[in-house]
């Protein structure tokens, strides 16, 4: 049988003075005895019980934040009434069963405060080790707590932190679950968002066509409504595109929404710099020239920023108009992202300068920036971001 049970029967029947008796049921029977425990013991059985697998001594102290003496005889009461064990540094519950009783009798108040102290522990750990497990089982523990938007936007970080290492694949069923928790149509509507990102990462178009397709009816419930062109709708040209769309018609069909006056500057931008990508890939002068137009205003908008404003130039000058400026616009674009960018859109603009310096015949800053780009992504263990930068390089 379970030693564990065996254990507690042979404690329950040590202490009937009338002969050993069988137990209702063994729950009840642990029930009694963690009745039996001092409120010191109990608090600190309780949280040992709520941070589960994570319950480290560390962690420990920083939740129940209690005096030394008062915490080392809880302890000592606990490991005489054989309720814990120590596992390397970890202090747990000797059972389930036992973890399961203490949850079950603990207050509902009591218990999402202390979900809260857990989440905040872990929550301050995943920050500074940006460590993805410890980011979910906080999220977990703010959900326990009530705080579902906590929750979800710790999920939405987790989900970011993965894509932006490569790792778009393993992003998808955390952002699962941050859409199961969440209610309200602007939390569907940026999930849904973070998901079709992932999955256009992931080489999965189609995938995000699904997605895509969902949200654009919850765009038009949204107060302030979002604009076709925000994100959403950028994603979803690119990914028709993806999926065999043709790029002429979908160009010409939505190239007119770039003027319209609700699309956010910097939304705008981004889009244009799609726009021009696309006509870079139609050969399309004359439609280029169209959309720098139409963007132009957007090059001085303090609304704009710095690394997308630089991005539309550059997109712009090296593929039809001036190639040695699409190399001034370049630099200043590294320089800007190496000092405030993400490691993970660093590498994106590195790629991007790579590509330009090698059109226009500086391979050897071509060679260079490539290989810079590779050594950022080796460092993130980002491996999609190593074979594209691999490739580059080849």
């Amino acid at each position: 049988g379970n030693p564990f049970y065996l254990t507690e029967l042979l404690r329950n029947g040590t202490r009937e003075h009338s002969g050993y008796q069988a137990p209702a049921s063994l729950a009840r029977l642990l029930q009694n005895r963690v009745s039996l425990l001092s409120e010191k013991a109990r608090g600190l059985l309780e949280v040992c019980c709520i941070l589960g697998k994570h319950s480290t001594i560390a962690r420990i102290e920083s939740c129940v934040q209690t005096s030394r003496s008062e915490l080392l005889g809880a302890l000592a009461e606990l490991e005489t009434a054989g309720m814990i064990e120590l596992e390397d540094d970890r202090l747990l519950s000797r059972h389930d069963l036992l973890s399961s009783v203490v949850l079950n009798n603990m207050s509902p108040a009591a218990k999402a405060v202390l979900h809260r102290f857990v989440a905040m522990q872990l929550e301050a750990e995943a920050t500074s080790t940006q460590s993805v497990s410890l980011l979910w089982e906080s999220s977990e523990h703010w959900y326990e707590a009530a705080d579902a938007p906590r929750a979800i936007l710790l999920l939405r970080r987790c989900g970011a932190h993965l894509i932006g290492i490569g790792m778009p694949q393993e992003a998808i069923p955390v952002l699962d679950r941050a859409d199961a928790i969440a209610s309200a149509p602007s939390e569907k509507y940026a999930i849904g968002a973070d998901k079709a990102r992932a999955q256009l990462a992931a080489e999965q178009p189609h995938e995000a066509v699904v997605i895509l397709k969902a949200l654009i009816p919850l765009k038009a419930s949204l107060r302030p409504s979002p604009a076709y062109l925000d994100e959403v709708g950028l994603m979803y040209l690119q990914a028709c595109w993806d999926v065999g769309g043709q790029l002429s018609d979908i160009v010409v069909s939505h190239l007119e929404d770039l003027r319209e006056s609700t699309v956010p500057p910097q939304d705008r931008a981004e889009a244009a710099a799609w726009f021009l990508s696309a006509a870079d890939n139609l050969c399309d002068f004359d439609l280029a020239r169209r959309i720098y137009e139409l963007a132009r205003d957007l090059l001085t908008s303090e609304h704009v920023a710095t690394d997308t404003r630089l991005m539309l130039d550059v997109v712009y000058h090296c593929s039809f108009d001036n190639g040695e400026l699409s190399r001034d616009l370049v630099k200043q674009l590294l320089a800007y992202a190496r000092q405030h960018c993400t490691p993970s859109v660093t590498i994106l603009y590195l790629r991007h300068a790579s590509h330009v310096f090698s059109c226009h015949g500086s391979i050897d800053k071509s060679l260079a920036v490539a290989s810079e780009a590779f050594a950022h992504a080796q460092k993130l263990q980002s491996f999609a971001s190593m074979a594209i930068s691999a490739a580059n390089l080849g």
